[in-house]
């Protein structure tokens, strides 16, 4: 019981922080959202990937910035851990009776919830413009995915701000990790008929295996379980680490 209302209470504050704090939704949904429209517009013509012939720019880069909404959002919902430090929340969490764990949880659910929030904004101001076309279920499962690829963003972004001393230092961190997960994740080309180097990067990049399951999910027919399990046991992997190694780092403290 402790561990619910520890970990709803942090979510809930972690969401009205967020509501009060608007200027926030520039760099986590306004800039991809250009990027999006400028990108996809200026590769109209010449986008051509390998097994994606038949797919319109719009629509492949499509996933591809709904996961940088998410990833932009978990980036800047974990300033909040610095700040909190500072501020003398933090410990005064850590010295509470709540779990270590509702700390973890609550984070990172608020995270993958405001994540995904602007991304679905962002699916349905997008829709008009693109082909794109999935049933109810789809839909419901792309929701699914989105959450645990956010909730994971958000724990690795955790994982990086609970040492960090300033948001300028966090910051300067994190982009060197996160965006080249997203760069190497398949949100610009597929692992096909590119280098080998590249392929590599691509195969090792846990995001790119969350990338194939929103791109499956967001197709029109229903993946198979063999097409999604896969990516889905992979990345399962990687979201078990980071939330077993954002637990251990609360509890040094």
């Amino acid at each position: 019981m402790l561990l619910y209302t520890s970990s709803w209470s942090l979510f809930r504050r972690e969401v009205v922080r967020f509501l009060r704090q608007r200027s926030r939704l520039i760099g986590a949904f306004i800039q991809p959202v250009l990027f999006w429209a400028v990108l996809s517009s200026g590769m109209k013509a010449s986008f051509k990937p390998a097994g994606y012939e038949s797919v319109s720019a719009l629509d492949y880069f499509m996933p591809g910035f709904m996961i940088m909404i998410v990833l932009f959002t978990a980036i800047f919902s974990t300033f909040s851990i610095i700040e909190d430090r500072k501020d003398g929340f933090l410990q005064g969490l850590l010295v509470s009776p709540a779990p270590r764990l509702s700390i973890v949880i609550g984070k990172l659910a608020a995270g993958s919830f405001l994540g995904v929030l602007q991304a679905l904004v962002f699916f349905l101001i997008s829709l008009p413009f693109t082909e794109q076309s999935m049933s109810f279920i789809n839909f419901v499962f792309s929701i699914v995915i989105l959450l645990w690829i956010g909730f994971t963003l958000t724990g690795l972004g955790f994982l990086f701000a609970w040492k960090m001393e300033s948001t300028q230092g966090f910051h300067s961190v994190i982009m060197l990790v996160m965006l080249p997960m997203w760069f190497f994740s398949g949100a610009f080309f597929p692992v096909t008929g590119i280098p080998t180097w590249m392929q590599m990067c691509m195969k090792l990049n846990p995001l790119t295996y969350g990338m194939d399951m929103i791109r499956l999910t967001m197709a029109k027919e229903l993946p198979k379980i063999e097409q999604i399990g896969t990516p889905a046991i992979f990345f399962a992997i990687f979201t078990l680490l980071i939330v077993f190694f954002s637990v251990k780092i609360t509890k040094r403290n």
